[in-house]
């Protein structure tokens, strides 16, 4: 199989105009039930027409870049087609100007964005080309005639918090005071302090997801994947809402990756935007289902790419190893991960990655190598819902809620569920059995406080997977012996 370098020498070879293409088309992935509205919003109506317009290169000073990525990201070479995704077309000229490209400007008849908002290149993103190389940025034509539901003032306001949160635009209109949440952390800032961008928390997400870029590769081809801006008016977002912003509307952008083409799954990095009667900004929530920078353990790679994956893993410091497997995920995506985010392991770990080969039903196992903890944990969840018998037990088994020790049973009280109290309810309970759902490990921070002894990455953890993302507030950890046999579970209700 050709490597990514070789990939990119051969489409050098064959001149200015070759796009990076993927070799065919990736099959969308099933709708999840909480993104119809994003799907609509991302929704894309093919070119029908294009014109060509060459700007002068003219005395305006370049954007400046958006900061590097500092987890591991991969990021595009110099002598590559940037991206140009949250640019306006003049933006991205001067983007490509400042690479020592010539650039243009099509517009094409798209109801993707609005008109002036920088669709994309040709050649595409990712393209090795020389200096003085023409790349074209293609905008949407204002007379395209879209009346669809995402465009108009909702849309303008969403980009327009999009060009201040990385600096290139004014403030949105502001209210005397600006709550900014990041999770449910609350910052207050005064109309002046919200009027700088560098006096927000949590803009650093949004200026990441904005600035990324992810590697396909597929039969020895490449393609490098920008970001798309999703938009609703209502409920949504990344995981719960503070309690004070429970039921109130607002503007739900949704920045990611569109892994096939078109919806936004995996990474969920939302900004919602709340607005008082004279649609002045009040308050701002910022989700994100990522660690930050400093959380320890390899990155969390599940729902990217496996090549991306395999570049922030390395990045980091960490082998990959990776096993094909059936999963309802997007085919070439990581659908599970061995050592999981957040459990304490050095660099120089082997990680390995469960990479999707085929689409299938959920079956909401996310195991990606079968082990002696992982059979334990899945004969555990069997015998939670009656589907199984009573799974291998220590001579002792202690049961912990948070690091409080809460019973300790023999294996022959084991064998009575109801002898597990609320560890085995949870596996039971209406979310867990909720269609679509169903108990795996999940990829997200350990909630709680473990007792003294027990260690997270010696755990399996047990939870509503993703990507229906962090936002439950439970998970049960469990532990086996050397023979396998279980002789710890811990239930955690609170997330640390």
């Amino acid at each position: 199989m050709l490597t990514d370098d070789d990939a990119r020498r051969l489409l050098h070879l064959a001149g200015d105009t070759v796009e990076v293409a993927p070799a065919g088309p990736l099959p969308a992935p099933p709708m999840r039930p909480w993104w119809p509205a994003l799907a609509a919003a991302a929704a894309i109506v093919l070119v029908a027409a294009l014109l060509a317009v060459t700007l002068p290169g003219g005395g305006r000073t370049p954007e400046p870049a958006p900061p590097p990525p500092d987890d591991g990201r991969f990021r595009l070479g110099p002598d590559q087609v940037p991206s140009v995704f949250g640019l306006t077309a003049e933006q991205a000229v001067d983007r490509l100007q400042d690479l020592g490209l010539r650039g243009t400007i099509a517009t094409v008849a798209s109801c993707r964005d609005l008109p002036g908002r920088a669709l994309g290149t040709r050649p595409a993103t990712g393209t090795l080309v020389d200096p003085g190389t023409s790349v074209t940025v293609t905008t949407a034509a204002p007379d395209a005639g879209c009346l669809g539901r995402d465009l108009g003032p909702d849309r303008e306001a969403a980009w327009r918090f999009l060009d201040f949160a990385r600096g290139r635009g004014d403030a949105p209109p502001l209210a005397g005071e600006v709550a900014v949440y990041v999770g449910d952390d609350r910052t207050t800032l005064s109309r002046t302090e919200a009027s700088n961008p560098q006096s927000w928390p949590g803009l650093d997400i949004v200026r990441r997801a904005v600035g990324e870029v992810q590697r396909w590769s597929s039969d020895g081809s490449t393609v490098y994947q920008t970001p798309g801006l999703g938009t609703q008016i209502g409920p949504g977002g990344c995981g719960p809402r503070p309690q004070e912003l429970r039921g109130r509307r607002g503007l739900v952008l949704w920045v990611g990756i569109p892994t096939d083409g078109v919806h936004l799954f995996g990474t969920c990095t939302a900004v919602t935007l709340f607005r008082n009667p004279a649609g002045a900004l009040d308050a701002v929530l910022v989700s994100d289902v990522h660690a930050p920078g400093d959380v320890p353990g390899p990155p969390d790679v599940v729902g990217d790419s496996a090549a991306y994956a395999r570049d922030r893993l390395e990045a980091a410091g960490y082998g990959v190893d990776e096993v094909a497997r059936p999963d309802c995920g997007q085919v070439g995506t990581v659908a599970a991960q061995t050592p999981a985010w957040g459990d304490e392991v050095e660099p120089g770990v082997t990680v390995t990655i469960g990479v999707v080969d085929r689409q299938t039903g959920c079956d909401s196992s996310a195991f990606v190598v079968p082990t002696p903890l992982t059979e334990a944990a899945d004969d555990l969840v069997a015998f939670a819902r009656g589907d199984g018998p009573a799974p291998t037990v220590a001579s002792q088994v202690e049961l912990y809620v948070a690091d409080g020790l809460w019973a300790t049973l023999t294996p022959e009280e084991a064998a009575d569920p109801t002898a597990w109290g609320e560890v085995l309810e949870r596996l039971t309970g209406p979310v867990a059995q909720s269609e679509g759902a169903g108990v795996g490990q999940d990829s997200c921070l350990v909630r709680g406080e473990l007792p003294d002894g027990l260690s997270s990455s010696a755990a399996w953890r047990l939870s509503v997977p993703e990507p229906r993302g962090c936002g439950d507030d439970w998970s049960v950890l469990v532990w086996v012996d050397d023979d396998g046999a279980i002789r710890a579970v811990d239930l955690l209700t609170g997330r640390s």
